[in-house]
């Protein structure tokens, strides 16, 4: 029997290399294979060899939890439109503070202001 499982929160072994460690990735599905096992270090050792297979780096840490495809694909999706909507609202925002920024140019042309 295989399950699904999700390797989160994953500390790997990068020789304290901070701009290599942030560029890896934080959370990786991976099956475990329970009849392959007959102790946890046997689960151990085939989550490990998945992550390091996956990225090429030696594993110090996980944690996991259940994992469903599905379910994580609907979160990445409510997850993606709300960062959507709030890129929208700084464009406007970005817009609105340009439009601005000509109307007080329009309104003071050769800094008469700051001339006085």
């Amino acid at each position: 029997m295989t399950i699904t499982l999700l390797a989160h929160h994953i500390i790997w072994d990068t020789d304290g290399n901070w701009e290599v460690a942030k560029a890896l990735p934080p959370k990786i599905e991976v099956e475990v294979n329970l009849q392959e096992a007959e102790t946890v270090s046997d689960i151990n050792s085939q989550i490990c060899n998945q992550l390091s297979d996956a990225t090429g780096w030696v594993v110090l840490d996980y944690k996991l939890q259940g994992y469903n495809a599905e379910a994580d694909f609907a979160l990445q999706m409510v997850n993606a439109r709300h960062e959507n909507e709030a890129d929208e609202f700084r464009k406007t925002c970005e817009e609105a503070e340009e439009e601005m920024a000509e109307e007080a140019d329009d309104y003071n042309p050769e800094g008469e202001w700051f001339n006085k």
